[in-house]
């Protein structure tokens, strides 16, 4: 990166600084002003640093024009991209009492940005709170609670005390990016009272700097030096210039390369090659922002096998693009056969596509809309001929085997590098050899969950005595990927091969630079502190006592239409402005804030840390004092894929529904499918056939819906299905139907009214009937068998009478049971309902050893 681009960027970066300060000392002066003299304590007499603080002082375009400064000062350029960043050229400035009588809260705190997404719902806000990978996470709440002053003094201190360490000239772009993360991410950048304060200072700040870095990058390439007529003078009309490049990027095969497991070692192997390819993914984005002298403030979004990159519309930066996806590819194809491929589209655009206004002559563009079109081509045409060339010949670096070469008993693959699977517990001489890749991904998942280490490092040549590290595809070939020890990376910096550094969860401290990878790593572990495998959380479900079905759980979930939502939902069509709110702030936003949901929150559902005011989810008795039998095998994006006990992944389904409707403000949902299995079978056909289960949800009118297990799941199994939900007989509800009806209505009816053998069968009250297992088969059984709103009345009333009790004490009890089944027997989805109660009850009451 030049170092005019560099210092482009760290103004954009730093020029809204002075909103903390005003808020902080509530001064009445201007925050620009402020920020100068802020910044000015941490800085040299050098002219860079006199730039920066230019740019800083004079980004507003009253200041500007009477600061006299010559053409070629980047404070044009801050200005312009400040602009274009807010999404709209004439704003109000904090601290400035102008005659129009606008005014600025500063107790205001950070809105939701799904308040404006798609539809009218209660407005709710995120208190002002820093960033912190231990302390409880962020909800937002209806409240609008007060910002203090002293809230921003605390900010205020923590970025002097990380200035005073190193000025923020001085820092790597990355470091500079990470503090303001921590500090502002719920800071509001605007408190006008009469706008949204849905942008955080932090994305304003960041999109303002990556912007700055492409309009700097534009001109030195087409050799434009008079920033002050480019950015300021003529603005207006270089707005409708391709100046701006979104690049996007997508995994193709994840579901393929993911599956491609052995039974054992199943778990830490499902992480490490979940965790791979996220890291992969976060790492091409690197190659690439390196590739093309720009940092991570470019970087929209990254999670969940996607990626959006803005960079500068040249013709270097195109080829560029090309020529890295090339490179990747040629790694992945030499690595994993073409199960894996990153299709890379780009799309230019103007600063108007970018903004919430737009001139009546220019047309703007969906930038999602049109860069996913890019990429869909991309994978229709998967291979430049270079790597085709390679691929049908027989001879080439892809095909050739090396001599003695034999086939890997994971992923196929010929190789002479073959040793035992370290994920074969049993250490017997019948275990198969596998390469040093799928080795690599055992090791890569085990010390996801076991080793304390958080550090991941990728190496430019393979350390001496590192087997353990993995081969990942780079532009200048393989690289290796490995976890890490503050020794080790010393060693490797030392050395010069060490690349780049990835922080597992922001709980890394060192000299060197690192950039932040939240990873939702929860995983349930045992009194020693040993991670669950399947067979002990499916003996973990249920009670101590050895009731409760032993099975595990599986649960597949994904945002119901996001893709749409994403396009669309900033479009609000009856405004005279319909797109007022689709500026490219509010989507980064909207992506980070997805991206922290399913990286970073959902490890604090699976501890039971809620949103405020809801209460933990159990099927059956209250749980509080104990954490949830869970393993996150995968969390990103917006999607999930969960193991874990049975009642507890049904329990944390639950919960995580009640939260992302808090989150998201009510404005996304998302739908699921939970299938229990045996502990043994295939992990693959788990996935796959819970996979089938979401997508039959997805198939229920609205969505926002669960597909639990087929009613023949546990009683009918054969050597076919070996415990395998059947999709054919699953039952589907929206969250609400399972919730008030199923759970809140049948299955807490029949606690309150039936003594049941592992559920309540030790409070021996004096109101409840005896309600055995078998029986209560029979009576589910004959409602299964019923068509429509038909069944055999009389056959379902001979088993229900055998419930009658003895005594006249209970007698009230079961005329009420009775009647109650009468009435949900003879109504379709109610009856469905009790049929989904009875199942979960019984197999609450069954035997563990049964299984």
């Amino acid at each position: 990166m030049s170092g005019k681009i560099s210092l482009a960027l760290k103004a954009g970066l730093l020029h809204d600084v002075g909103k903390v300060c005003i808020r902080a000392t509530h001064e009445k002066t201007r925050h620009s002003v402020l920020g100068a003299d802020f910044i000015k304590t941490f800085l040299k007499d050098t002219e860079a640093d006199e730039q920066l603080l230019r740019c800083i002082k004079y980004h507003h375009g009253r200041e500007l024009s009477g600061a006299g400064l010559s053409a070629d000062d980047l404070a044009y350029v801050i200005y312009e991209a400040d602009n274009i960043a807010a999404g709209a050229d004439r704003r109000e400035v904090e601290g400035d009492l102008n005659d129009r009588g606008v005014k600025f809260d500063s107790d205001l705190c950070l809105e939701n940005i799904f308040n404006v997404f798609s539809g009218d719902a209660e407005s709710s806000y995120f208190s002002l709170h820093e960033l912190d990978a231990i302390k409880k996470d962020n909800f937002p709440h209806g409240n609008k609670s007060i910002a203090t002053q002293g809230q921003y003094r605390s900010i205020m201190r923590y970025l002097e005390e990380n200035f005073r360490k190193k000025s923020p000239i001085s820092m790597e772009e990355n470091e500079l990016l990470r503090i303001l993360e921590d500090t502002l991410i719920y800071v509001p950048s605007s408190t006008n009272m009469k706008e949204h304060a849905d942008i955080s200072l932090y994305d304003h700040m960041k999109m303002t700097g990556a912007i700055a870095a492409v309009l700097m990058k534009y001109m030195e390439m087409s050799k434009i030096t008079d920033y002050k007529e480019f950015c300021f003078t003529h603005n207006k009309e270089n707005r409708n210039k391709d100046v701006f490049l979104m690049i996007s990027g997508d995994f193709s095969g994840i579901q393929k390369f993911i599956y491609r497991i052995r039974s054992e070692g199943a778990m830490r192997m499902l992480r490490g090659r979940s965790f791979y390819l996220d890291i992969a993914l976060e790492n091409i984005v690197d190659e690439l922002l390196e590739e093309l002298h720009l940092s991570r403030a470019n970087l929209i979004y990254c999670s969940g096998g996607h990626f959006y990159i803005l960079a500068d519309n040249t013709k270097e930066t195109q080829d560029t693009a090309k020529a890295v996806a090339e490179k990747i590819n040629q790694g992945l194809v030499k690595l994993f056969s073409g199960t894996l491929y990153l299709a890379m589209g780009c799309e230019p655009l103007c600063a108007n596509d970018l903004m919430a206004e737009s001139d009546t002559v220019h047309h703007k563009k969906n930038v999602f809309r049109s860069v996913s079109e890019k990429v869909f081509t991309a994978k229709a045409s998967r291979y430049g001929p270079d790597i085709l060339t390679e691929i049908f010949d027989e001879n080439s670096n892809i095909n050739r085997a090396d001599q003695g070469a034999r086939e890997c008993g994971i992923c196929h693959v010929s190789t002479n590098r073959l040793g035992p699977y370290k994920g074969n517990e049993s250490n017997d001489s019948t275990g198969i050899e596998v390469c040093e890749v799928c080795n690599g991904l055992y090791y890569l998942g085990k010390a996801l969950i076991d080793d304390k280490r958080s550090v991941f490092a990728v190496l430019s040549e393979k350390a001496e005595g590192l087997d353990k590290a993995i081969p990942i595809s780079a532009c200048s070939g393989l690289c290796w990927l490995t976890a890490a020890s503050q020794n080790d990376l010393k060693q490797w910096a030392e050395a010069g091969i060490l690349k780049r550094i990835y922080d597992k969860n922001g709980s890394y401290t060192s000299s060197f630079m690192a950039s932040r990878l939240w990873v939702a790593d929860y995983a349930a572990k045992n009194e020693m502190g040993k991670v669950l495998d399947f067979n002990e959380l499916a003996e973990s479900s249920g009670e101590k006592t050895g009731k409760g079905i032993k099975r595990l759980g599986v649960l597949r979930a994904d945002v119901d239409g996001l893709g749409a939502a994403f396009i669309a939902g900033f479009i609000h069509k009856e405004n005279k402005n319909p797109e007022a709110y689709a500026t490219l702030s509010r989507y980064a936003a909207l992506s980070r804030s997805m991206a922290l949901f399913f990286r970073k929150i959902i490890n604090s559902i699976c501890k039971k840390e809620l949103p405020k005011g809801i209460k933990p989810f159990y099927l059956f008795e209250d749980k509080d004092g104990e954490p949830r039998k869970i393993h996150v095998v995968y969390s990103g994006g917006d999607d999930l894929f969960l193991v874990g006990a049975w009642d507890d992944l049904m329990g944390f389904a639950v919960d995580l529904k009640r939260a992302f409707s808090v989150y998201t403000n009510g404005k996304l949902t998302f739908s699921a499918g939970l299938g229990l299995y045996s502990s043994t079978y295939p992990i693959s056909r788990m996935a796959e056939v819970t996979g089938e289960l979401e997508e039959l949800a997805k198939t229920s009118p609205g969505k926002n819906s669960i597909a639990l297990f087929g009613s023949g799941t546990e009683y009918h199994r054969n050597e076919k299905n070996s415990g395998a939900a059947e999709k054919e007989n699953a039952a589907v509800y929206t969250w609400d139907e399972f919730i008030e009806k199923v759970h809140g209505e049948k299955i807490k009816f029949l606690m309150e009214h039936m003594l049941l053998d592992g559920i309540n069968g030790n409070n021996k009250r004096n109101d409840r009937i005896s309600a055995g297992k078998s029986l209560l088969y029979k009576l589910m059984n004959l409602l299964q068998g019923a068509a429509g709103d038909r069944m055999d009345l009389a056959r379902f009333a001979y088993t229900l009478a055998r419930l009658k009790p003895k005594g006249k004490e209970l007698q009230p009890c079961y005329e009420k049971v009775r009647s109650w089944f009468y009435q949900w027997a003879v109504k379709e989805e109610e009856r469905k309902e009790l049929v989904t109660a009875l199942q979960f009850i019984i197999y609450r009451m069954r035997d563990k050893e049964e299984a």
